[in-house]
């Protein structure tokens, strides 16, 4: 039953592709609806019956020209089709179309016309017109041609128009909202207003705006009444503090009050109150403190001058806390206590510090790695650290020797151990470079090397190490499968393996080794495959000599897997000056990271002899001021016994150590600049190198571009050559139709593209000689790949072989571009020529 119901489809199929027999033509132009630009690349689709009939795309210029076979009486539908746009359909009533003669140009029904479609944009409603026809055309069987229900037109664009417009309107409300909500908070909502009023104008029904405006003008209104009790209150609260700072509290008083009345709850005026109120009592108060304070002080002199440091701390807090507005004063006085206990408890560490340094450094035995000396340096790094927390110039000057000469001991031999790290590094080199690998990775495995194995110039040999290795392996095996003469397939995959892993890191090899490998692969397939001998002239008789067909590139069984390469070519290519991009940056910031790496390394010192240069530039500063720090002192000596000698003492001790504290910062302030300056220039070599990369990536454009230009104006100039050959055959056939009825029915059967072969067989061969058998279509896909192995074009060729032998040979090409070019014996021709010629429907026999 369900074959018997398939034939039948089957058979309503081919009767509706039989009734398709008048041709026609269309010709129009599409635009956009808002401004009116020519729309270029729409794919415009006759349809009838759910048929897709003819598929054309627009020029440059917005215009299409296209023509279909159709069925009389039955409707068309033309489709508008292109991105960001609307999916635009025509109607075109054609029931009243019956009986018209076909015309060897096909009938004109529409001539010119112009088509609107809608932009997709966001928040505007196009539903009124998605698959739905917004152009109405009616067959005119008096008039013989199609009439437009214009009013259908002008009421689709008007709704479409009005939509965009209400999204223009909606846009602008949100816009103008926004704002004025962000200023509708207390203290701007006047601002708020002018906005609202906007939104009126667009939509006087807007509910909030106009709720908002309304509430807005009440709450200025409280406002101005409130402003005004304010301002009164403020002036009462002025003469209650003139009144007060004059020393009239009474009147004070009064006016105070005066003010809480008219606006209760006020907490200035409430503070000002409790203000008055209270300064009766701090004047009592104010003489008992002075005297509780001026004691506490006395106790904690008493208590310093016999050496009590904790029971003078106690004094001085307690006498802060009686007086806290003598706080400077006070803490002058703890901060001298706490310099002095500070002093003697960096003292105790700094000496444990120097102890385990000079005792880890006297320790050191065998071979000593940098890590070690690094750990120690570091001790002496924080001593240095602890030796500017001295407040007293004699312990520095003290310390300050001793580190100069433990770091001098370190850093001479961290110089040792930089020269051995270079004179090793350099053995292993040269060892690689001479393939004794276990050599070098012997060297590189050394007690010497064992501190520098995390190296980038370490890890990199290492990785050439390996990598070659690995690869003469593989070539001494597959030379040795070779001399053994076993199997020469065997030999030849083994040395192809061996090509394959050398490419792989190509710059890690000699320049000779790989092209060798190359010359023994293609010495050994020319044994493998030798050339194959001519036939027999018996043989080659027995085969009528034809015509054979060259390759046009590699054939390929899965033509869709084809496309997908070409698809993947494009984007390759679209993504080629972004990888091209990386990889640049890529190299550039690998050569400044290994030229700093270098750097470091041929200088290791730097870092220790910062540290020293450090130290021996605060050393110096300190010398220089050491005669005027002991003339000071003496000058202590003589007035220790008073108060007033003491802090003078302290003040000047404080001052000098300031003056330090200066000088070091000068000096790491200038080393910060350096540090800023040497990363600025880092910054333009690296800035100029992406400049060069963008250059190099907008000359490249520039040319694709030019290349992409010079295709599409050969393009276009064989279309206009095309058309102007199918202008001439018009021409002719016209001239032909008033000659004779028979030249008519030549003419008729051209122009309905049917293929007419010649009856002399041509006796077409495949590349490889086979001959194409009589009576049918073959298709093969063809690739043609770049040096980089991306597939640049695809072509899919069709033989189609008449019974009596002769061949025609359709092409189709693909490129990179997605552009696609059709040729028929060589020769340029439609794609229309091709979907209905290149299948062979009217020639081959069933």
């Amino acid at each position: 039953m369900n074959r018997i119901v398939s034939l039948f489809l089957f058979l309503l199929s081919l009767q509706a592709l039989a009734q398709r027999d008048f041709l026609v033509v269309f010709e129009g132009q599409v635009k956009d609806l808002l401004d009116q630009q020519n729309l270029y690349g729409v794919t415009v689709d006759i349809m009838q019956q759910d048929a897709v009939l003819t598929k054309v795309l627009t020029d440059e210029r917005g215009k299409f020209y296209a023509s279909a076979r159709i069925q009389q009486g039955a409707p068309l539908q033309l489709r508008f089709n292109k991105g960001t746009y609307l999916t635009k359909f025509v109607a075109l009533d054609l029931s009243t179309m019956q009986g018209l003669p076909a015309n060897a140009y096909g009938y004109q029904l529409l001539d010119n016309v112009v088509f609107n479609m809608y932009k997709l944009k966001p928040n505007v409603d196009l539903n009124f017109a998605t698959n739905k026809p917004t152009d109405q055309y009616t067959w005119s069987q008096s008039n013989k041609s199609l009439s437009q229900n214009t009013s259908f037109q002008l009421e689709a664009d008007n709704k479409a128009k009005a939509a965009y417009q209400k999204a223009i309107d909606q846009q602008q409300i949100d816009r103008l909202l926004a704002t004025a909500t962000k200023l509708d908070v207390p203290g701007s909502m006047e601002k708020a207003l002018p906005y609202y009023d906007s939104i009126l104008v667009i939509n006087p029904e807007q509910s909030k705006a106009s709720t908002r405006k309304a509430s807005i003008l009440q709450s200025i209104k409280d406002e101005q009444e409130l402003a005004a009790k304010k301002s009164q209150q403020a002036a009462l609260l002025a003469e209650a503090q003139a009144a007060k700072t004059s020393g009239d509290l009474n009147l004070a008083d009064q006016k105070i009050k005066a003010a809480n009345q008219i606006l209760p709850g006020n907490s200035a005026v409430q503070a000002e109150q409790l203000t008055i109120t209270n300064l009766q009592n701090e004047k009592k108060q104010k003489l008992e403190k002075q005297t509780a304070f001026q004691k506490a002080w006395d106790n904690a002199q008493n208590a310093l001058s016999k050496g009590n440091t904790t029971l003078a701390t106690q004094y001085f807090t307690e006498a802060e806390k009686i007086q806290p507005e003598q706080k400077p004063r006070v803490e002058q006085e703890l901060q001298k206590i706490k310099n002095t206990v500070q002093d003697k408890d960096t003292e105790i560490k700094l000496n444990k510090l120097l102890s385990a340094a000079d005792l880890q450094f006297k320790g050191l035995k065998g071979n000593v790695t940098e890590k070690q000396l690094m750990d120690i340096l570091e001790k002496y790094k924080q001593a240095d650290k602890l030796i500017a927390l001295f407040h007293k110039q004699v312990l520095i000057d003290q310390y300050s020797k001793k580190l100069q000469d433990g770091m001098k001991l370190v850093t001479d031999k961290l110089d040792n151990l930089s020269t051995v790290y270079q004179s090793q590094l350099a053995k292993a080199n040269e060892h690689y470079d001479n393939d004794q690998l276990p050599m070098a990775q012997k060297v590189l495995g050394a007690p010497a090397m064992e501190s520098r194995k995390n190296e980038p110039a370490v890890i990199e040999l290492q990785k050439k190490i390996v990598f070659k290795g690995q690869f003469l392996a593989k070539n001494e095996g597959a030379y040795r499968t070779l001399k053994e003469g076993k199997d020469k397939q065997v030999a030849l995959k083994a040395l192809e393996d061996a090509h394959s892993f050398g490419k792989q890191q190509e710059s890690y090899l000699k320049g000779t080794e790989l092209p060798r490998l190359q010359k023994s692969i293609d010495s050994l397939k020319t044994i493998l495959n030798p050339a194959k001998t001519l036939q027999k002239d018996a043989e080659v008789a027995s085969t009528p000599s034809g015509i054979q067909l060259t390759a046009p590139g590699e054939a390929v069984s899965d033509g869709s897997q084809a496309f997908n390469d070409l698809h993947q070519t494009r984007s390759a290519i679209e993504e080629g000056p972004y990888r091209q991009q990386q990889a640049m940056r890529t190299e550039i910031d690998y050569k400044n990271y290994f030229n700093q790496q270098s750097a470091e390394v041929t200088s290791y010192e730097t870092a220790s002899q910062l540290a020293l240069t450090q130290s021996q530039r605060e050393i110096q500063a300190k010398q220089n001021e050491q005669t005027q720090n002991q003339l000071q002192d003496q000058a202590v000596k003589v007035v220790q016994q008073t108060e007033v000698a003491i802090r003078d003492r302290n003040q000047t001790a404080e001052a000098h150590q300031l003056d330090n504290q200066t000088n070091l910062q000068a000096w790491k302030d200038a080393k910060d600049y350096q540090t800023q300056v040497e990363i600025k220039e880092q910054q333009a070599v690296e800035q100029a190198g992406l400049e060069r990369i963008n250059q190099v990536q907008n000359i490249r454009s520039i040319q694709a571009k030019d290349q992409e230009q010079a295709a599409e104006n050969k393009s276009k100039d064989l279309n206009q050559k095309n058309q102007e050959v199918t202008y001439v055959k018009n021409q002719q056939q016209a001239q032909a139709e008033t000659n004779s009825a028979a030249q008519q029915q030549n003419i008729q059967k051209i122009a309905g593209s049917r293929v007419e072969l010649k009856t002399t067989p041509n006796y077409l061969k495949d590349e490889n000689g086979v001959l194409f058998p009589a009576n049918s279509l073959t298709e093969k896909t063809y690739q043609i790949k770049n040096k980089e192995g991306y597939v640049t074009k695809v072509i899919v060729r069709r033989v189609v072989v008449d019974p009596n032998g002769h061949g025609v040979v359709f092409e189709q090409t693909t490129d990179e571009s997605g552009k696609t070019y059709f040729t028929r014996d060589g020769q340029v021709c439609t794609e229309y020529i091709w979907f209905n010629e290149s299948t062979g429907a009217s020639v081959l026999k069933k």
